[in-house]
């Protein structure tokens, strides 16, 4: 009997969490559902009161309008461009950083660096755009790509070597590091050859948060770009709103979301198990 009640109480219990994540499930993903309908019903149903949750009719030309309408490739090209050199550059930086901190000879100094980066990540972004905007109207670097690519090292190099530093400890077993260093390889060597061929995940996971922020940051992109031909998707769907006067374009603009969507879905996707392995590795050493 005994039995019997702790597997009715366990198919309850799992019954009130499979509920719980539906419901969560629904709450998360109805706003990229609204957008896909919205971008395929007629424009003829977009006020219709009660909405129409299921559309009766879907018009496939809503999302190659906004093609026409606006320079979407220019602003998806730029995206991938910015996202692509702030991965680059953060994968690039940071693990040398975190190899660098894990040296012997950096033992002490590492733990106040690593303190101040710790220090760096409890401060609000805000806080950073009045001094960054400063510092890049001194140095002409206004309306620039390099001008956005910097702050968003500043803001995503902490975690980097945070992470990288934790994960390079237990990426690879330190007696190859030390047969390779009696081989004579140098520390640069050991760094390109052994490190970062053997850390894969761990860099995975650094450049897929390095892109989540660049890819969708709004603020200091408004702040910084005003030529149209160097605008992100982010900044392109902004003006979309402007241009068609709050809803006019609507249905183009949901479009021009879901396509803003789908390479971060898709990165996610394919890098999902190196996102988790990356960031629990080397959670159990510090």
């Amino acid at each position: 009997m005994l039995t019997k009640s702790l597997v009715a109480k366990k198919r309850i219990f799992y019954v009130v969490i499979g509920i719980v994540i539906g419901v969560f499930l629904v709450f998360v993903l109805f706003p990229y559902y609204w957008m896909l309908i919205t971008a395929l019903k007629p424009k003829s149903d977009l006020f219709l009161s009660p909405p129409d949750l299921f559309p009766k009719r879907i018009v496939l030309s809503n999302i190659i309008e906004p093609w026409k309408l606006f320079p979407v490739f220019t602003y998806m090209k730029n995206s991938i461009y910015i996202s692509t050199i702030t991965i680059l550059l953060n994968v690039f930086f940071g693990s040398m950083a975190a190899y660098g901190l894990n040296q012997p000879r950096f033992k002490t100094s590492s733990k106040y660096v690593m303190t101040f980066l710790l220090i760096t990540q409890l401060l609000p972004g805000m806080a950073t755009l009045v001094p960054f905007y400063f510092w890049m109207t001194q140095l002409n670097m206004l309306n620039t790509y390099i001008g956005l690519i910097l702050p968003y090292l500043a803001w995503t190099l902490p975690f980097t070597i945070l992470m990288l530093r934790a994960y390079f400890k237990s990426a690879y077993p330190k007696e190859l590091e030390e047969a390779a260093r009696i081989d004579g390889c140098s520390r640069m060597a050991i760094f390109w050859k052994i490190v970062i061929p053997l850390s894969a995940p761990g860099l995975i996971a650094a450049g897929a948060n390095a892109f989540m922020l660049s890819w969708k940051e709004f603020i200091w992109a408004s702040i910084m770009l005003t030529s149209g031909s160097k605008k992100p998707i982010s900044i392109g769907m902004r003006d979309m709103i402007g241009q068609g006067g709050g809803v006019t374009y609507i249905q183009e603009f949901m479009a021009v979301a879901i396509l803003a969507v789908v390479p971060a879905f898709v990165l996610f996707f394919f890098t999902q198990k190196y996102i988790a392995g990356g960031i629990t590795a080397g959670a159990v050493k510090s």
